[in-house]
């Protein structure tokens, strides 16, 4: 007998095991991003994932509503709250993250930190600690894999749906269902566990809108609905009109943007007008490059910054150099997306970054710079390909021509100059708060052909506010008189006054370079920094 005790005992002590959470296994259970940073967090309401091992004794699915705290014997803790389950196994939970945690956020614009437990009847995990963000969206995917096909309908003028698939395109004017989690909080939440009704709809508080193709096209206009979905628990879905200039392909990619910052993962729909089965488009690709001097004008201590950066992308359909990849840059005049964070990484075929090989710039008096491409981040539409992104030498960067030269990776050798633009003289330190407007910045300077773009953060509020507006360069102030910035809160704001070439009366210089076929973009700007401004 003695055998087969032993054998019960080894048996009973496997099944006693505690749980484990896996160390980065708590993500969105859309886009499986992991749950760190203040907007890919955990989002309260949202649906997660839990990765690991020992985490339930069985495998079980919720089978009504409301949702329960405890199925197949686990329960799962986050911040001290009991969160509804969906899905249990023993190495993968999904839960709801308890509504009850936005009330532990000190504000959208910081984030908070919780612990993640799981207990069964072996005991309770150790903890895991997330972040926890008001909007982290991700979208969820055909797969299941959090890349790929999005989970997306297409809706037809009689209310009928499909899933879109390429040999079911949408058709440019068609509207389109997305669904996802973690879009940001909602008007008439439902309680934990339950679903969110039809009437009255749990709408969106923060969503701004949908990216097409890469970061060209932000759809806002034709939005009729962004919030929970009904008759689902944690579930979002944005119903909206596809743009009629929207890029079309079997793979155009999509993102969901939130006011308060945070940014999906891409995945794709097919888009061919007329519908049916999708076709795409020849691959383009082009680049930019932007030269940037930088100055903080009321701390001296603070040295001027001169840097290079540059991006190159190709994709089916582009039809012009974009900047996908800057994000964080200040400058309204610069085009592409620059102000929202980068959602979590995923490949789409198709679309590209060309790596040109080292960039070497020079200096009108000849003083060279050589730039070697470097890995960049592993977030959108990029996976890790080279990007361009350095400093330059204090000091380096003056009125005058620049040539940049580059070239035999993957385009051919080139050699392009850019005309680098006047700086303008500040005559005040401090922002001037007497005149009609809320903040004005006196200068003289400047000449034809350049602009200036005039910006304010609010820093530690409710979440950063910006607004910005655009003159015509000319000697006088530099405060618009029609600015009306929102009140701001928090720890105090910053104003950046950028002069930039004048794209409203021509268009930005573009050169031929060798397999770029949109050719390469060139940019330059002159920022003027007040920090640390109090409200």
């Amino acid at each position: 007998m003695r055998p087969v005790i032993s054998l019960l005992l080894l048996t009973v002590s496997l099944f006693a095991q505690k749980p484990v959470i896996n160390p980065g296994g708590v993500v969105n259970a859309a886009s499986f991003a992991n749950a760190t940073g203040p907007t890919h967090g955990l989002v309260p309401g949202s649906i997660a994932t839990l990765f690991g091992k020992n985490l339930a004794a069985a495998t079980q699915s919720a089978t009504s509503f409301p949702l329960v705290p405890l199925l197949g014997g686990a329960s799962v803790s986050v911040g001290g709250f009991q969160a509804p389950l969906l899905y249990v196994s023993p190495g993968q939970i999904n839960f709801q993250v308890p509504h009850e945690l936005i009330n532990s956020f000190p504000g959208c614009g910081n984030y908070y930190q919780a612990p993640v437990t799981v207990t069964t009847a072996a005991g309770a995990s150790d903890p895991v600690t997330v972040d926890l963000s008001c909007v982290s969206p991700g979208i969820f995917t055909q797969d299941g894999s959090g890349c790929g096909r999005g989970a997306i309908l297409n809706v037809k003028p009689d209310g009928t749906r499909s899933l879109n698939s390429p040999a079911d395109s949408a058709s440019p004017g068609d509207f389109i269902e997305i669904y996802g989690t973690g879009l940001d909080q909602s008007y008439n939440v439902p309680p934990d566990g339950v679903p969110a009704l039809a009437n009255p709809l749990a709408t969106s508080e923060f969503f701004s809108g949908v990216y097409f193709g890469l970061t060209d096209i932000l759809e806002t206009g034709n939005t009729t609905f962004a919030g929970e979905a009904p008759g689902l628990v944690g579930v979002d879905q944005v119903d909206l009109q596809i743009p009629a200039n929207v890029r079309q392909g079997c793979n155009v990619p999509v993102q969901l943007n939130s006011f308060a910052g945070g940014l999906s993962q891409p995945v794709t729909v097919s888009i061919h007008s007329g519908g049916g089965q999708c076709a795409n488009p020849p691959i383009a690709g082009g680049g930019v490059l932007l030269l940037k001097r930088s100055i903080v004008v009321n701390d001296s201590t603070i040295p001027e910054t001169d840097t290079v950066t540059a991006s190159f992308t190709a994709s089916p359909g582009q039809t012009a150099p974009v900047f996908p990849k800057l994000d964080g840059i200040p400058g309204f005049g610069i085009p592409g997306n620059l102000f929202v964070t980068q959602g979590p990484a995923c490949p789409v075929p198709g679309y590209s970054t060309p790596n040109p090989g080292a960039i070497t710039i020079t200096a009108p008096g000849g003083a060279q710079v050589k730039v070697q491409p470097s890995p960049g981040p592993s977030t959108g539409l990029d996976t890790g390909t080279p990007v361009y992104q350095a400093s330059l030498p204090a000091g380096f960067l003056q009125a005058g021509t620049y040539q940049v030269s580059g070239g035999g990776v993957d385009t051919g050798a080139f050699q392009v100059s850019i005309d680098m633009g006047s700086p303008i003289q500040i005559l005040t330190q401090t922002p001037d708060r007497s005149g009609p407007h809320q903040d004005s910045v006196a200068y003289t300077g400047g000449q034809p052909g350049t602009m200036i773009v005039w910006e304010m953060f609010g820093i530690g509020g409710a979440f950063d506010a910006v607004c910005a507006d655009t003159i015509s360069l000319d000697s006088g102030t530099a405060g618009p008189p029609d600015l009306r910035c929102p009140p701001v809160g928090g720890t105090g704001y910053e104003i950046d006054v950028l002069v930039e070439p004048d794209y409203t009366t021509k268009p930005l210089p573009v050169v031929q370079v060798p397999g770029l076929s949109l050719g390469l973009q060139l940019l330059w700007i002159i920022e003027y920094r007040f920090i640390g401004l109090q409200p």
